[in-house]
């Protein structure tokens, strides 16, 4: 089962957090900001630190189908689960036609629910670790930080398993959890 979603970190400065002393003026670095990275991605539901991305110019019907032929060939012989939300590429009708004669099953989450999409919590960990408070002169230097970090989450092994834990709360305030592995 994994949990699949698109982000797209803009090219400039974020500030996440900081101060200044009340009197104070701080310049912060900053570049033009048009630029983009698409990234389509999908994260294992019981192993969150094996993720699977697609860096794309645009996130489409055919992005998301390479990112399904990678799982593919990452689980051989076995069905995919993709948990994903409504976009309108997602709910394609070819790709729908293509992913059922695959072992792909695609589950929907309900409307303006990304509170249940756990990719959702590794994009805040990856602007929290590669794009806040941090000035990249150059797009190639951002994108540079941003695989950097895609590539080396087992790095953020621990952080991503307390983010992205498998406890979802209703509206009911009932809380269902669902065990991860250990290894």
């Amino acid at each position: 089962m994994y949990y699949t979603d698109g982000t797209h970190p803009t090219h400039n400065t974020k500030t996440g957090r900081g101060w200044i002393r009340k009197g104070h003026d701080f310049a912060i670095d900053c570049n033009s900001g048009r630029k983009q990275v698409n990234i389509n991605g999908a994260v294992r539901a019981t192993k969150p630190e094996y993720l699977v991305c697609d860096v794309t110019d645009t996130i489409n019907a055919q992005s998301t189908q390479r990112l399904c032929r990678q799982l593919l060939r990452k689980h051989p012989g076995k069905t995919i689960y993709l948990v994903c939300d409504n976009a309108r590429y997602n709910r394609c009708n070819w790709l729908q036609e293509w992913a059922g004669d695959q072992r792909i099953e695609f589950v929907f989450l309900p409307a303006y629910s990304p509170n249940l999409n756990l990719i959702e919590r590794l994009w805040r960990l990856l602007r929290q670790e590669a794009i806040n408070s941090m000035y990249y002169a150059t797009y190639e230097a951002f994108l540079a930080g941003i695989i950097g970090f895609l590539d080396n989450a087992k790095k953020y092994k621990a952080a991503i398993r307390s983010l992205l834990t498998l406890n979802f709360r209703t509206i009911e305030q009932r809380s269902y959890h669902y065990a991860q592995t250990t290894s």
